[in-house]
């Protein structure tokens, strides 16, 4: 187990600069669309960025996914053919699908928008659709075989791109809607390229039909399962625009992007652990393995959640502009699904990778997405944005329930659920006490809060006397290692 730690540790550190620069990017990006964007062009640009995530979704056909279950069962020349036939594959896909979306750009743009004015966003979705596909595969590709550097290379580009892209076509042109969704095409396009410049070497592969039908049949009965939770997301967006003003949906969209902070906080430990915990699946211990590093994903992913819903209406005020600070609820109570249930989710994930059962995974989201549309159908003329919010969490809890009731069946992992349990009842009194009573929550008392998560830790019994003394020995070594070596 502390050999695990050790690599996991290590790739995380490996990974963490292109991990924080996303959250720097949104701290960056969020006050600048805030300031020229009024919420109901935030919700254009959420809807147009929607419609390219979900037909992405179609193109890859869950073969980046795929990918994982095949990638480790042979030598070098078998990874290199399977990445060629797959990528291949995604370019020819992609063009068919972004010719179809161009030609239907007017019946769309009157669809989606109420008027014929943004059929341009709908031909730069187009673009975004041929490109997205190929670059997320370059770098699943990239994870898997742990370049680490280039891994980190590639999203630096994408971020700082990213970044200048907005500077210049929002905030300099003031092109509004239209110069954001252009930002995110020309991002991806360029992210596109260079991950296909850094693969070069393993795009030198055969590429056939009979390499392709096993990884496409496991990809198939994945991007139902990919589709299903990209409708798990962002399926209420769409249902939005017939309940509620384009205004809420930009408020919607910015809880959405607070909570989805905490998600890419954690993405540098999960992007080290999702390889390393399917390379080590042979070992007899990989199971209590597993159950360990989940307790460890829990504990941060609560405490993240905690101290980031406490202060969510700082943050939005201090980023973004007063007509904005009323998502700050909403963004408090998605953090419990960004965090502790898309981590339960995803670690539930790894029994059924490594037993090549990845359509269970289908069934579990697309059960969790159906309950999502009925629920957000219910609850949306009721409650408005509560009602996408509320929906959000209850069907990701019943999409991560089911994940677990699946995976049981492929792997027995001996976690510890009363452990578990007794965090998650301590989180849920604290946020609750905060959402209805947030006038007693001055910054002192949110401290209190967080420290009193912290230290119920500990308390349960997830983190033992002897382990916090090896912790607090192991810092003190390298602590005073430094101190000696400036001295």
């Amino acid at each position: 187990m502390h050999h695990t730690l050790k690599r996991l540790i290590k790739l995380t550190v490996g990974y963490s600069p292109i991990t924080l620069l996303g959250p720097l990017s949104l701290i960056f990006l969020t006050p600048l669309y805030t300031r020229v964007l009024t919420p109901a062009d935030y919700g254009v640009v959420d809807i147009a960025l929607t419609l390219a995530a979900l037909l992405a979704v179609v193109v890859s056909l869950g073969l980046d996914q795929a990918l994982n279950s095949f990638f480790f069962d042979g030598d070098a020349d078998h990874q290199r053919n399977i990445v060629t036939t797959v990528a291949v594959y995604l370019a020819v896909i992609g063009a068919l699908v972004a010719v179809v979306v161009a030609l239907l750009a007017l019946p769309l743009s009157e669809a989606l928008f109420g008027t014929p004015d943004y059929q341009q966003i709908i031909y730069l979705v187009a673009i975004s659709v041929l490109a997205a596909p190929i670059y997320g595969m370059t770098a699943a590709v990239m994870r898997l075989q742990m370049r680490v550097r280039d891994v980190n290379i590639l999203g630096i580009v994408n971020l700082s791109v990213l970044i200048l892209a907005n500077v210049l076509l929002v905030l300099i042109l003031r092109l509004g809607a239209t110069g954001t969704v252009l930002a995110n095409t020309v991002t991806v396009v360029i992210s596109c390229l260079l991950g296909l410049a850094l693969l070069r070497t393993t795009l030198r592969g055969r590429v056939g039909m009979a390499i392709l039908k096993p990884i496409w049949l496991i990809g198939l009965s994945l991007v139902i399962g990919i589709l299903g939770n990209s409708l798990l997301v962002s399926s209420d967006r769409l249902l939005m625009t017939q309940f509620v003003s384009t205004a809420d949906i930009g408020l919607y969209s910015i809880a959405n992007k607070l909570a989805m902070m905490l998600s890419v906080l954690v993405t540098g430990a999960w992007m080290a652990w999702m390889p390393l915990s399917l390379s080590i699946a042979s070992d007899a211990d990989a199971p209590r393995q597993y159950a360990r590093v989940y307790e460890l994903f829990i504990c941060v992913t609560l405490v993240g959640a905690l101290a980031l819903g406490l202060f969510a209406p700082e943050i939005l005020a201090v980023f973004t502009t007063t007509s904005y600070v009323p998502a700050a609820p909403y963004a408090a109570v998605l953090m419990f699904y960004t965090g502790p249930i898309t981590s339960s989710a995803n670690t539930f994930a790894i029994g059924l990778f490594t037993r090549k059962r990845t359509y269970l995974l289908s069934v579990a989201v697309i059960v969790g997405a159906a309950v999502n549309i009925v629920l957000n159908l219910w609850w949306l003329p009721m409650l408005g944005v509560w009602g996408a919010v509320i929906s959000t969490v209850v069907a990701g809890s019943i999409w991560a329930g089911l994940a677990y009731l699946f995976s049981r069946q492929a792997l027995r992992v001996p976690y510890r659920w009363k452990q578990i349990g007794a965090l998650v009842i301590v989180y849920t009194v604290l946020i609750v006490t905060f959402l209805f009573r947030s006038e007693l929550f001055a910054w002192p008392v949110k401290l209190g809060a967080i420290a009193m998560m912290a230290i119920s830790i500990p308390l349960v019994g997830i983190i033992s006397k002897e382990q916090m003394h090896e912790g607090w020995v192991a810092v003190n070594f390298r602590v005073r290692s430094q101190f000696n070596r400036v001295s």
